[in-house]
């Protein structure tokens, strides 16, 4: 809740502002399995325990009726020895394999996995890497949600939408009429729209005239949960609002920095030694987070991504043998199963 603010704060009630928690809380939660010392208390104490379900638990919560799909994937550099113990941990929650990426091809392979796990909603997350990228972990997300009753095109489909600097433009509209969990007090009206399955829902907060979207979700996001529910009546109403589809791009890097993990972008103070094996060293560069969010008559549909991107000067991992072939040889070419053997060579002279 504090990163959200802290974005939203940077738009200064201009620019749309979007984030998936649950995404975000992925990716941290897999860097703390690798994090070790202060770097991991500082990474449980500060990603959003209200997330901490697993994929499978909202899958299972959301049931039928709401489709949920989420991936996490972790691509090391060849010269980067994964700990078998940290590999072990992720297993159930995220995929670790090894990326080339000084292939022209790599960022490429990382955000065609993107653009599959989003529906298509989000084709890249990734525009280029460092020169000493040593891993790149990306957290995927795709919502599909059904209202339970819904919405009607408003007549007229174009109505006044006033922006934050007060300027008002034509926005296409929906309306629904119905009983609704509803509230109003000083500071805004709250009305909750819920979606099949009645395990999902969509609270929308309006900010009485004379008070700032900033200002309230300020207020609303205090606390370090989810914003308690407001008490509320079952009301007749009729609820009319935009049918909208919006895209943004956040570089989470200074708003993480401002709510207290600047210490996982410095190679001297992260420790990500229980991720590797080669002791401390690595350290994050960036870490970026798109989202997709369409709301319409019929329902809404999100994605989001999330990539982050750790450098580091680590040593090539320790070789078990190192065989030179440099002297007279034998080689023998057999199959596997029957054993038969195709073909014997001596090579004495192999030039």
């Amino acid at each position: 809740m504090r990163l959200f603010r802290d974005l939203a704060r940077t738009a200064g009630g201009l620019d749309n502002v979007v984030l998936a928690p649950v995404s975000v809380d992925a990716v941290l939660q897999v860097l703390a399995h690798g994090a070790n010392g202060p770097t991991r208390v500082l990474l449980e104490r500060t990603y959003d325990g209200a997330n901490r379900s697993n994929a499978a638990q909202l899958r299972a919560a959301f049931g039928r009726e709401v489709t949920f799909v989420t991936a996490t994937s972790l691509w090391a550099a060849p010269r980067v020895d994964v700990a078998l113990a940290f590999r072990e941990q992720v297993a159930r929650c995220c995929d670790v394999e090894t990326l080339h990426f000084d292939q022209s091809d790599a960022v490429g392979a990382v955000n065609r996995w993107v653009a599959k796990a989003t529906g298509g909603h989000i084709q890249a997350v990734l525009a280029g890497l460092p020169p000493a990228v040593a891993l790149v972990l990306v957290n995927a997300v795709h919502l599909q949600a059904p209202w339970v009753v819904p919405f009607e095109a408003a007549r007229p489909r174009m109505q006044a939408f006033t922006r934050g600097d007060g300027r008002a433009r034509p926005i296409a509209t929906m309306t629904r009429a119905g009983t609704f969990a509803y509230t109003k007090n000083d500071a805004y009206e709250w009305v909750r729209l819920p979606y099949r399955g009645d395990t999902l829902v969509m609270d929308v907060f309006l900010p009485a005239p004379g008070h700032s979207l900033e200002t309230l979700a300020a207020d609303l996001l205090a606390d370090p949960g989810l914003p308690a529910p407001p008490p509320a009546q079952a009301l007749r109403g009729r609820v009319t609002m935009p049918s909208f589809a919006i895209a943004t791009r956040h570089d989470l890097k200074a708003a993480l920095t401002d709510v207290g993990l600047g210490a996982l972008f410095d190679p001297r103070t992260a420790d990500f030694s229980r991720m590797v094996n080669a002791g401390p060293g690595l350290a994050l560069d960036e870490i970026r987070h798109s989202v997709y969010l369409r709301v319409d008559e019929t329902g809404t549909e999100a994605a989001a991504a999330t990539s982050v991107t750790m450098i580091g000067s680590l040593p090539p991992p320790a070789l078990a043998f190192d065989l030179r072939v440099d002297r007279p040889f034998l080689i023998a070419i057999r199959s596997i199963g029957g054993g038969t053997l195709l073909l014997l060579a001596a090579v004495n002279d192999p030039g």
